[in-house]
């Protein structure tokens, strides 16, 4: 048998909680290179901002992509 080379898979599951273990966060993202850029930029909004988790995903983002960055409409 001959290994085959697996596809790379970008998912990023998510969960934070407080000293306590009570559950803060949970979410995560699937597909695409963007995902660790958008969650570093969704979470300090609703975890120090208090945002709404919808309002956060839907604010605009910057993402950087090889020789570029773009803003995203969110």
């Amino acid at each position: 048998m001959r290994r085959r080379n697996a596809a790379v898979a970008m998912m990023v599951p998510l969960v934070v909680t407080d000293s306590d273990r009570r559950l803060l966060v949970a979410g995560g993202a699937a597909g695409g290179s963007r995902i660790r850029s958008a969650l570093l930029q969704v979470l300090p909004r609703v975890l120090i901002d208090g945002e709404p988790a919808a309002d956060a995903v839907a604010a605009p983002r910057l993402a950087a992509a090889q020789s570029a960055v773009h803003l995203e409409p969110g």
